[in-house]
């Protein structure tokens, strides 16, 4: 119908892969969920290291400010602060994992949103709704 006009057209196996690494849904449900666990881990792991350093600090403890810049570097390397709920003062670094927030992300694995533009030629295309 639009062919040669430019209208966007994706199979499955290029909506269900991301950089090649996987083609079935299955495995996809799969390395979402284990890909999410490993940082979520790795995280919580340098986490653990910023909230012993707080505590250690009897003597001059850290302001919010510097215990924000560290909690900072950690939940932009991992990109996961929305699994986490954050709990800083001077002196003070409490966290804990958002399992809702974790869960209600797990629940959407497989679910892809494809924005398609409108051509022209063609009108609205079927191709973006199989």
């Amino acid at each position: 119908m639009c062919q040669g006009t430019g209208c966007p057209f994706l199979n499955k196996p290029q909506m269900m892969s991301r950089g090649g690494r996987w083609t079935a849904n299955h495995g996809a449900l799969s390395l979402f969920r284990h890909k999410r666990q490993e940082l979520v881990e790795a995280a919580q792991k340098d986490l653990r290291k910023i909230a012993a350093q707080v505590q250690r600090r009897d003597r001059h403890p850290l302001k919010a400010s510097e215990i924000a810049l560290k909690v900072g570097k950690v939940i932009n390397r991992y990109k996961v602060g929305k699994h986490f709920v954050l709990t800083i003062q001077d002196g003070l670094f409490q966290w804990r994992r958002d399992e809702e927030s974790i869960e209600r992300e797990a629940r959407l694995d497989g679910i892809y949103v494809i924005r398609i533009p409108r051509h022209p030629a063609c009108g609205f295309t079927p191709f973006g709704v199989r």
